[in-house]
């Protein structure tokens, strides 16, 4: 199983517990990203956009516009991550490390657009 580039504490423990198979990134209470293990799959992916300047998040399952499979299908696992809700991805997008993707996620993209407030942050460490 692949350990994300950014997921310090699996690097040293790549063990995962019983019972929670999914690997999954969520938000603190002070909008800060960790990695956590969940028993449940995650609903959307996020991996790097085209450019690979940022992140972009999109549903798992529902195949893409493009006809190019699940998003981040052709993605390295250590370049991907799962969400588990659109809560969390809204959470993510708030926290400045990711956006909707506009070629699958139309709605979630232009709503992100028309929101002056959300900006991407580069560097941004993930416990």
């Amino acid at each position: 199983m692949a350990i994300h580039h950014k997921d310090k504490k699996r690097a040293a423990n790549p063990v995962k517990p019983n019972g929670k198979p999914y690997r999954l990134i969520g938000v603190n209470e002070d909008g800060k990203p960790y990695f956590y293990w969940s028993d449940q799959p995650a609903l959307f992916a996020a991996c790097f956009s085209k450019n690979k300047r940022d992140w972009v998040w999109g549903w798992v399952k529902e195949p893409r516009k493009n006809g190019n499979g699940f998003h981040g299908d052709n993605i390295k696992p250590e370049n991907r991550i799962f969400i588990a809700d659109k809560e969390t991805a809204r959470k993510l997008e708030k926290a400045g490390i990711t956006r909707p993707c506009q070629t699958c996620n139309d709605d979630e993209w232009n709503r992100y657009d028309a929101d002056d407030s959300l900006q991407l942050k580069s560097g941004v460490e993930i416990e």
